[in-house]
């Protein structure tokens, strides 16, 4: 049972915090409400949390809202859960329009940073406890529980309590309780936030093969670019409240369409060089950066123009080069990341880990260059990607 998702020019407003309203505890409203009118994007009627919010999601697709603490991603969710009304625009599953139709009655299961299980039963009892309040066929219920005990890899502490499980075993029961009813929409608010990065790369990987298996359109919130960028099949960029670029993870991270998606997508952050220029002499177009001239494809305008070279798109020179000095070496695993100095620029470089880059200590100097062909190139005025 597979749903299409859709938002269109969604708004939520949060009305202002009225400390009248509050006779016991005025202070701390007040409080709230000098928060809510720092806020950036505000209304007569309150803060404006999402804004002019449109997306579809396709049957099946995994959809992963990305973006900074505040910026509406759980908003979002709210709002497709039903938790959260809609002030403006329409929100449709199936094509049925969602407005006044209550959370119990959109057959859309959520799951949070908490995990929120009955501590007395068992992984298994947790698990199959939804299916047990629609009183479904005892065949059919131990049938959907042991699948989603196999899926979840659970099948080895289905008899233990939530007192005795590990943080990853805490959350992929509350994953299974979810999933069980087979909802026509999986929601994911930064499930994994609270678990340390180990057992957060193993989960992703377990999510993304539960997924494969059941087919259930899945919308995730996340603010690590990596977990991101491996798990979606739709990237929604957000900030402020509003859509940056939504796409194919690999189109978004390849083809940002302005600085901002640019500077969101990757770890290390992408390396912007504003005082760049773009020239024609008798080899070609050439790039201008810090005086040295770099050969780069055809443009359609010369002058200004703001570079961005990711971390992984620099090489080392042994002759030409733009010279940085090192102020920082982090070897991680096969790679070694640099942060550089060139004239009080800081740069970021991430390189193979080989035994001449291995070598290199802080206040060594080097000569690096940009790999042209992977550069991208954003107009000065706009800040919006050239083709």
């Amino acid at each position: 049972m597979m749903a299409e998702l859709e938002l269109k020019n969604v708004v939520k407003i949060y009305p202002f915090v009225n400390p009248k309203k509050h006779i016991f505890d005025r202070k701390r409203a007040e409080k709230v409400l000098k928060e809510q009118q720092k806020m950036p994007y505000l209304s007569n009627e309150g803060v404006i949390a999402v804004q002019k919010f449109s997306l579809r999601a396709e049957r099946g697709d995994f959809v992963v809202l990305y973006g900074p603490s505040g910026c509406g991603k759980s908003t979002v969710l709210r709002m497709i859960a039903g938790l959260t009304d809609v002030t403006a625009g329409e929100l449709f599953i199936d094509g049925e329009d969602m407005e006044g139709v209550m959370p119990e009655l959109r057959n859309v299961a959520m799951v949070f940073q908490e995990y929120s299980l009955y501590p007395h039963f068992t992984v298994e009892e947790n698990i199959a406890f939804p299916l047990r309040n629609l009183h479904i066929p005892r065949e059919e219920l131990e049938r959907k529980t042991e699948l989603m005990l196999r899926l979840l890899e659970l099948t080895p502490v289905r008899h233990e309590k939530p007192a005795n499980l590990s943080g990853g075993e805490l959350q992929r029961t509350a994953i299974g309780r979810a999933l069980i009813r087979r909802p026509e929409i999986f929601l994911m608010d930064e499930p994994f936030s609270n678990l340390d990065l180990p057992l957060r790369q193993k989960l992703r990987v377990l999510v993304k093969r539960v997924h494969q298996e059941l087919g259930t359109t899945f919308v995730y919130v996340t603010h690590d670019i990596n977990e991101a960028l491996s798990l979606a099949t739709r990237l929604v960029l957000m900030k402020d409240g509003m859509i940056v670029q939504q796409g194919a993870p690999d189109e978004v991270y390849r083809h940002p369409k302005n600085l901002t998606a640019a500077m969101m997508t990757g770890t290390p952050e992408i390396n912007i060089f504003r005082e760049a220029c773009l020239i024609r002499d008798e080899s070609g177009c050439m790039a201008v950066l810090y005086g040295k001239r770099f050969p780069c494809k055809e443009q359609r305008r010369l002058g200004p123009v703001i570079l961005g070279v990711r971390p992984a798109q620099f090489t080392l020179s042994v002759s030409e080069g733009i010279p940085c000095r090192v102020l920082a070496r982090e070897p991680v695993g096969s790679e070694m990341h640099l942060t550089l100095d060139h004239e009080g620029t800081e740069i970021r470089l991430v390189l193979e880990a080989s035994e001449h880059v291995s070598a290199l200590n802080p206040g060594d100097t080097v000569l690096i260059r940009p790999r042209m062909e992977e550069v991208l190139f954003f107009d000065p005025g706009t800040e919006v990607l050239m083709l």
